[in-house]
């Protein structure tokens, strides 16, 4: 494990972001310079034609230049700062957006609860996150929170934040359903508009009939709640098909596309072949 990097640094967020000759904006953190990169989340249009749903935000670190994986980032960054460089991220993704998206395209922000020590810096985090998004052009109705539990969040935390994303009108997103605390309970105890499956329980449901049905289960009762269910870890034309046969309503995964960091390019990479991946 990575020695703890401890520096000083700006109070506030926006006094460690760039604007480059570019247009798009960059943090800085220790040496680091933050970019932000975005993964396409794909729907069908029709039965051949996939199009793009969502983008979801994920942080790129470099280093001289240099790329760098971005858990050595975090696992270098101390307790004291986990916060601040949460706010860089989100910060990043909303202020490029614009220069990653189509129309008609929604932004997931990854939110880390274990980032935040009690509802009340939540609240007055979230509040302000959300308060940014006229300034860069962006509408509430765009944004799905999608909300990471890499330490089991409270009941109390989950009915806080399902009553605060209906009252402040955006959408929430439930990450790694089937993987640790991700279960049905908390999923009921959260009721998000979206859930992504965990990508190594989609790839067990593929060889093991007892999963598959437990996930079928599940996504019809989704459905049946309203929810939008999106496979992730798609990495196989096989995975793609089968994603679909479960009825998914989105896809993510490197089959389909692998995150890009904004430029004049960013929606013409290379798409798969729907007429083989699909026979």
């Amino acid at each position: 494990m990575g020695m703890q990097i401890r520096t000083s640094r700006p109070v506030r967020v926006g006094e460690a972001i760039e604007r480059l000759d570019n247009g798009l904006s960059v943090g800085h953190y220790n040496g680091y310079t933050l970019y932000s990169a975005y993964q396409p989340i794909f729907r069908f249009e029709d039965a051949e034609t996939l199009r793009v749903a969502g983008l979801e935000g994920l942080i790129r670190p470099f280093v001289d230049d240099v790329s760098i994986t971005p858990s050595l980032l975090f696992r270098q960054i101390g307790p004291e700062d986990a916060l601040f460089i949460e706010c860089i991220c989100q910060a990043l993704h909303i202020r490029n957006f614009q220069s990653a998206t189509p129309i008609n395209c929604d932004l997931y922000i990854n939110v880390n609860l274990a980032r935040y020590t009690d509802i009340e810096s939540m609240e007055k985090e979230f509040l302000f996150m959300l308060s940014r998004l006229a300034i860069n052009g962006l509408s509430r109705s765009t944004i799905v929170l999608e909300f990471l539990e890499t330490v089991p969040a409270s009941e109390k935390i989950l009915l806080w934040l399902r009553d605060f994303a209906k009252a402040q009108h955006v959408r929430i997103a439930m990450d790694d359903y089937g993987r640790g605390e991700s279960n049905l309970e908390r999923y009921h105890s959260l009721m998000p508009d979206v859930v992504k499956i965990d990508g190594h329980l989609f790839a067990q449901s593929m060889v093991q009939t007892r999963q598959k049905r437990l996930l079928d289960s599940f996504i019809s009762r989704a459905h049946d709640d309203g929810g939008r269910v999106i496979i992730e870890g798609i990495e196989t034309s096989d995975m793609f098909v089968f994603a679909r046969e479960l009825g998914a309503d989105l896809f993510q995964g490197f089959y389909l596309d692998k995150p890009h960091i904004p430029s004049h390019d960013f929606l013409q990479s290379s798409r798969p072949n729907l007429s083989q991946a699909l026979h």
